[in-house]
């Protein structure tokens, strides 16, 4: 089994807000246009793929809100292969790019940092973290946002149980890149935030 590409932002809706972040990221999406897709024919053309964000109950049966009560999080399904898993204070990112693809591809993990920088700033994090969703204790990461814990107390939990972050890909030997692994490994990108927050865009005191 592969492993898959993930990264973590940070958020700070109250739920009503949060309900919006399809609108605000169907609104915004053309302007990362020019970095998709990010692997050529993924997704294929003929996938049954969300056109637009939108989100998706795995229940079923609960409420959107009793979901995220409930399990901690809920699906925010999204076009060109990504998708979220949203928290009440974080989102994971997910896409179908491996990790390795990511570690070994300088154009590919270009375009999915300028993507993930785009959401984060949708989101209004000042942070993106970027793990392997592996067997590693690292990835675990994801694990904290079903908790509710924050993008800040995530990375102080990375940095308890990890260490400091890889520096670039560089940290990574070769043999950890090429493996698909890519090793107990995870990165931290700071976002760039207009210094103006959208006025229709309440966050809890």
């Amino acid at each position: 089994m592969g492993v898959d590409f993930q990264a973590l932002v940070g958020h700070n809706f109250d739920f009503e807000d949060l309900l919006t972040l399809p609108d605000h990221l169907n609104r915004t999406w053309s302007q990362v246009q020019e970095f998709l897709p990010i692997i050529e024919g993924y997704p294929a053309p003929n996938a049954k793929a969300p056109r637009q964000w939108q989100w998706k109950s795995l229940d079923g049966k609960l409420s959107f809100e009793k979901e995220l009560e409930t399990t901690g999080s809920i699906w925010l399904d999204g076009p060109d292969g990504f998708f979220f898993s949203v928290g009440v204070q974080a989102i994971v990112i997910n896409h179908g790019c491996r990790w390795w693809h990511y570690l070994t591809d300088s154009q590919v993990r270009h375009k999915l940092g300028q993507v993930c920088h785009h959401i984060g700033r949708v989101a209004v994090s000042d942070l993106v973290i970027y793990i392997p969703d592996s067997f590693y204790e690292c990835s675990s990461a994801s694990d904290l946002v079903d908790e509710g814990k924050s993008i800040a107390e995530i990375l102080a939990w990375l940095h308890g149980k990890v260490g400091n972050p890889a520096r670039d890909c560089s940290d990574i030997t070769p043999e950890e890149r090429f493996s698909g692994w890519g090793g107990n490994r995870y990165f931290v990108e700071e976002v760039e935030l207009k210094k103006k927050k959208p006025a229709s865009s309440r966050r809890r005191e």
